[in-house]
């Protein structure tokens, strides 16, 4: 056997031991790891997603072996998560170790990154790390029918909502109004 296949033979075997030493011996409540998900307000699409990661990474103590329909996540992780006012604030709290991961859009977190859009002026982020792309974010602008809105700039001196203060929500709705030559003055902005 050459002295390659005798490495990855052993690294597999070294795992295998690991595996089967946490699986006999439990995990003790001193190796419990809390992790906190930033998500959005409760109402919106980031709470249930990031309550569906949670659910995936954790495995308590005490809990049914995921073979017989338990938690399949990481042994001796319980993940909570935390509603937040969205983008914004996640990823300021990821910065400040008041989350431990969020979610976040990709535009978002670029500019924390690299401390420009929203994040100009604020000391840049280069540590933020992505872990997955979840999905496509897409923009809906929705009226009454009866409104006699035809364009983003008839919403001038409309009630509008603009998502809440700190969401990637009113990111987005600022750079769609900016396009077309429009701001929160020039609307009745509402934030929620």
């Amino acid at each position: 056997m050459s002295s390659r296949r005798r490495l990855v033979l052993g690294y597999v075997l070294g795992v295998l031991l690991a595996i089967a030493s946490v699986a006999t011996t439990g995990v003790r409540a001193q190796d419990l790891t809390f992790v906190r998900i930033g998500t959005g307000s409760t109402g919106g699409t980031y709470f249930p997603i990031g309550g569906l990661i949670a659910s995936a990474i954790s495995n308590p103590p005490g809990s049914r072996a995921c073979a017989e329909g338990g938690s399949c996540g990481v042994p001796g992780v319980i993940a909570v998560t935390q509603s937040t006012q969205g983008s914004v604030e996640n990823v300021r709290a990821v910065a400040a170790g008041e989350l431990d991961m969020a979610l976040s859009q990709a535009d978002v977190a670029f500019h924390a990154h690299f401390g420009n859009g929203v994040f100009a002026g604020d000391k840049r982020l280069p540590n933020l790390r992505a872990v997955a792309n979840l999905y496509p974010e897409e923009v809906h602008i929705v009226v009454r029918s009866d409104s006699g809105i035809q364009s983003v700039t008839g919403l001038k001196g409309k009630r509008v909502s603009l998502g809440e203060k700190a969401s990637g929500t009113l990111v987005v709705a600022r750079l769609v109004l900016a396009a077309y030559g429009l701001n929160e003055r020039n609307l009745k902005a509402v934030y929620e």
